[in-house]
């Protein structure tokens, strides 16, 4: 799952944002609360994944990571491997 600020007026991070977060349920279970303080600097960002494990079953992977590229590179990096 993925964010990215729309850029119409200028460049904005994250930090530029009052009162932004994330919030993602599943009936009532709180899987994630983030406030993006992580991603302060960052433009776009991961917030969490879904996945299959062998037997099928969807498991979710809290995953802040931040991106400060463009919105049209961003959707190719949110789904590599994160760097070192």
């Amino acid at each position: 799952m993925g964010v990215a600020i729309h850029q119409n007026t200028g460049p904005k991070t994250f930090g530029d944002l009052s009162n932004a977060g994330v919030l993602v349920v599943v009936g009532y279970a709180e899987l994630l609360k983030n406030d993006f303080a992580k991603l302060a600097g960052a433009t776009a960002g991961t917030v969490a994944e879904f996945v299959r494990d062998a037997s099928g079953t969807w498991e979710f992977h809290e995953m802040v990571r931040g991106f400060g590229s463009e919105p049209i590179v961003f959707g190719t990096e949110m789904g590599s491997a994160p760097r070192p």
